[in-house]
């Protein structure tokens, strides 16, 4: 059985004339940037659960100090005090313990979508390295919209088309609009 991450992370190769694969890329960089979302979401969770831990564990020290504090006779007299710091004790000693196994599992996670991150972006520059690549369909420049296309070459295009429309139309027979006769 597949889990519903990995069944996420696959990309359908849907190729064009020239085995390039625009849809693919597209959907590496979508998945890219889910896993980037997760990541930054795991690290937030890694360090607020750190931060649980030496929490707990001045907690469960501090527990100790009051016992160690009471000394034997004041063990016997104050049996109150000692249950309460005791329980103090137990209690942050467990929640250390849970915090430590969190812990564990989102540090695991957190190495497998790093890993899956490397694949993804190793992926993607492949892919776009081959989209930019690509030839554009003769007479029309390359469009935004065209993943893995490089911002700079689709701004160059667009100036070029305006000033090839420029150098055919003269500025005094430039549609100006209805003429109302006034």
């Amino acid at each position: 059985p597949v889990s519903a991450d990995a069944s996420r992370s696959r990309t359908v190769p849907t190729r064009d004339s020239q085995g390039v694969t625009a849809d693919a890329n597209l959907s590496n960089a979508m998945t890219l940037r889910r896993v980037e979302a997760e990541l930054r979401q795991i690290s937030d969770q890694l360090d607020t659960a750190r931060n649980h831990r030496d929490h707990n564990g001045r907690q469960a020290a501090t527990a100790l100090a009051a016992i160690e504090q009471l000394g034997p006779i004041g063990r016997r007299l104050h049996r109150g005090q000692l249950h309460e710091h005791r329980t103090r004790h137990t209690t942050a000693t467990a929640n250390l313990d849970r915090t430590n196994n969190h812990i564990e599992h989102l540090t695991a996670r957190h190495k497998q979508l790093t890993a899956e991150h490397e694949r993804l972006t190793a992926e993607h520059q492949r892919l776009g390295a081959e989209l930019a690549a690509r030839p554009t369909r003769p007479g029309r420049p390359p469009s935004i919209s065209d993943p893995g296309r490089d911002l700079h070459a689709v701004l160059e295009a667009a100036f070029q088309a305006i000033d090839r429309a420029a150098n055919r139309t003269p500025d005094h027979e430039a549609d100006t609009g209805v003429d109302i006769g006034l």
